[in-house]
């Protein structure tokens, strides 16, 4: 989605990694924080890439999940808000 709203605004993101895009986006107050955002990716890694057999690696990242929670609506929030001004939707 977020590649997406660089696209819409006419910028060039396609070679763009991926730290370049939340940093952009963090400069456009489409997102508070880009650590924050980075924080909620190592979590989901945390989770995702874990392996069956380490399940308490895995209940760590799920409970850290939890936490994050609060914040991860609060950026969906604040996406909705600046697509349906920047993109009249």
């Amino acid at each position: 989605m977020f590649r997406n709203i660089l696209e819409g605004l006419g910028e060039d993101q396609e070679e763009l990694p991926f730290i370049d895009i939340v940093l952009r986006l963090e400069k456009l107050h489409v997102i508070e924080s880009h650590l924050e955002w980075l924080q909620l990716r190592e979590v989901r890694n945390l989770v995702t890439h874990g392996y069956p057999f380490n399940t308490e690696e895995i209940i760590e990242g799920l409970n850290l999940i939890m936490e994050k929670v609060l914040i991860l609506s609060q950026i969906w929030l604040k996406l909705q808000e600046f697509i349906k001004m920047r993109f009249s939707i």
